[in-house]
């Protein structure tokens, strides 16, 4: 599990690095680098789903 929570770490720094980005170039008008950097968030969201929310454990376990 340990290189799983590496691997999510880095993930989640791209995450986190898109939600930063996109604003700066929507602010700048370039809305071509809007897409591409939204299509790497979408990427990155739908890997981090199955790799870290889904393996996350249930409410009711201990």
């Amino acid at each position: 599990m340990p290189r799983i929570d590496m691997l999510n770490a880095m993930i989640a720094s791209l995450f986190q690095l898109t939600l930063g980005i996109i604003p700066f170039y929507m602010f700048l008008r370039q809305w071509d680098q809007v897409w591409i950097w939204s299509a790497i968030l979408l990427i990155v969201t739908v890997t981090l789903y199955f790799t870290w929310y889904k393996n996350l454990p249930s409410p009711d376990e201990p």
